[in-house]
């Protein structure tokens, strides 16, 4: 059986002959303008929607291939809780990309897209004190005992394995 597609054409005037297994990934898809036609314009960029594409195909459009991943998230290795071609085709991405990527996952309600990236993002953080992160975010205030008191409060499951009197700055 041969498999149907369906033009997608993007905002930069992209086109995508894309198969219309895709739908699994991409509820949106099925109730845009043009579905019915078979000619989709999207809001998004080519580049990012080869991404989405490039891991709907990974999974070979079927959902039911996509591992589920175990929260609250135990490593730093993302691919150690997803695959190896995951691992490396979110690390390919720029901190843009990601950030577009996650837009785009929600925008086509890509539910697994969205959970891996946000699954990828922990794994960045997962490992790093206080003070790395802050310099990757460029943070150059001091936290107060007050504000970690809280952030305790606000996000008191990143500090669950903090034994009691730990300073927050020892680990995130």
């Amino acid at each position: 059986m041969m498999d149907a597609y369906i033009k997608i054409q993007c905002k930069d005037g992209v086109e995508f002959n894309a198969n219309k297994r895709i739908l699994n990934f991409c509820k949106v898809l099925s109730s845009m303008p043009g579905f019915e036609d078979e000619h989709i314009k999207l809001e998004l960029s080519g580049g990012i929607f080869q991404k989405v594409y490039e891991f709907c195909q990974h999974f070979n459009f079927d959902y039911t291939r996509v591992k589920g991943i175990q929260k609250p998230i135990q490593t730093s290795n993302f691919e150690l809780i997803t695959d190896e071609w995951c691992g490396k085709f979110f690390k390919s991405l720029s901190e843009d990309e990601l950030g577009e990527l996650m837009m785009a996952s929600q925008y086509l309600q890509s539910q697994y897209l969205f959970d891996y990236a946000c699954s990828f993002i922990a794994c960045c953080f997962k490992d790093l004190t206080l003070e790395e992160t802050k310099q990757k975010f460029e943070i150059t205030e001091d936290i107060t005992p007050d504000v970690e008191d809280q952030l305790k409060k606000e996000y008191g499951v990143i500090f669950k394995d903090l034994g009691q009197g730990m300073d927050i700055e020892k680990k995130l």
